[in-house]
């Protein structure tokens, strides 16, 4: 109305203000939630540059959803949960609502863990969560859920056992819906209760006594591998690697893994060393095994320093004031002399007169 005075007398008349140029759209609805494979219907509104609504332009705008999902008109779905972007386009103007696609129902569970191992009498605690159809997590339901083992054994809530070896099923039942994993159940735990002889070199067979070794996979000497055979119930023969070193024994079964409360001890070898003779400060090559650790070398008795070359090397340098006798080496697997001696050369220090 635009009115207009003069005095006392005055007059009106009507100006009808229309709206401008589109220059934006609002989507709506905007931050509403669907089940995971529903349907939203969206609608888009141009405004001009002022906010004055343009009209719905929903027929000639374009939408599209994302980070997935798709939209057919102006009917937008996705089947992945969380949080989405719908757009709506109109020429060169576009705006966006927020759309949460939420888990739908429980379509299949997931038990945990699948193809575990335990000892004949041992425990297993199982886990279980819930999925839709379209493989959205519904979360942890573990509590609600009804565990039954096959063909033997029992379950205390999540946590189920077997006393017979072999495969097992275990199997989660929450209403009408269930999954199954396997569970296998080994022999009796492993045992050592000796092995002989307690010392030796390379290939030296080890006969270990015990109990559960039937399926044994791997024996080790210092967690080193050795070739073994499974002689019975109650015992494994073992041989000692070529470059085995002194430490506690393990046997890896069905059922479990034992590790000895002793160490079978790798005697040291000193098969030869170069030169054959020579003066205090000399350096001797002394080749052999199982020299890895050793603690003390000496010649006749004579402490010397020494660096461990490898497993089959020590460097010893002839110590001083020495008379010719043994070479002795130490390791945690014991002490070895060589099988001659060391022969120690007179050395000139001076004479008198000059």
């Amino acid at each position: 109305i635009v009115k207009g005075n003069r005095g006392t007398v005055s007059a009106s008349v009507t100006l009808h203000v229309g709206a401008s140029d589109i220059a934006g759209i609002t989507v709506a609805p905007d931050g509403v939630s669907i089940v995971a494979g529903a349907e939203q219907i969206f609608t888009a509104t141009g405004v001009d540059g002022f906010g004055n609504p343009v009209g719905d332009v929903t027929g000639v705008s374009t939408f599209s959803i994302s980070p997935d999902g798709s939209c057919t008109a102006n009917t937008c779905t996705a089947t992945v949960a969380g949080l989405h972007t719908v757009t709506a386009t109109d020429g060169l103007v576009f705006s966006t609502a927020s759309l949460t696609v939420i888990p739908g129902g429980l379509d299949h569970l997931v038990i945990s863990p699948d193809g575990s191992t335990i000892a004949a009498g041992g425990t297993q605690a199982f886990s279980a969560e819930a999925f839709d159809i379209y493989g959205n997590s519904r979360g942890d339901i573990t509590s609600g859920t009804l565990f039954k083992i096959t063909p033997e054994g029992s379950c205390t809530a999540n946590v189920c056992t077997a006393a017979a070896a072999g495969d097992h099923i275990v199997k989660g039942n929450r209403g009408t819906v269930s999954a199954s994993v396997t569970l296998h159940v080994g022999g009796v735990m492993p045992t050592i209760a000796s092995f002989t002889p307690t010392s030796g070199t390379a290939a030296t067979v080890i006969v270990i006594a015990g109990g559960g070794f039937p399926g044994a996979t791997d024996v080790q000497v210092n967690e080193l591998s050795g070739s073994f055979t499974v002689d019975s119930d109650t015992q494994i023969s073992v041989t000692l690697p070529t470059d085995g070193l002194t430490g506690k024994i393990t046997v890896i079964a069905p059922g479990g893994t034992v590790v000895s409360s002793g160490s079978f001890k790798v005697t040291p070898q000193i098969s030869a060393f170069s030169p054959l003779n020579g003066a205090s400060g000399t350096s001797v090559v002394i080749t052999g095994t199982a020299f890895i650790g050793a603690t003390a070398v000496t010649f006749n008795n004579i402490t010397a320093s020494f660096t461990v070359d490898s497993y089959t090397q020590i460097t010893a340098v002839v110590p001083c004031c020495g008379a010719s006798g043994r070479i002795r080496l130490t390791t945690a697997g014991g002490t070895v002399a060589s099988a001659s001696n060391f022969n120690v050369l007179p050395q000139l220090v001076s004479f008198s007169p000059g």
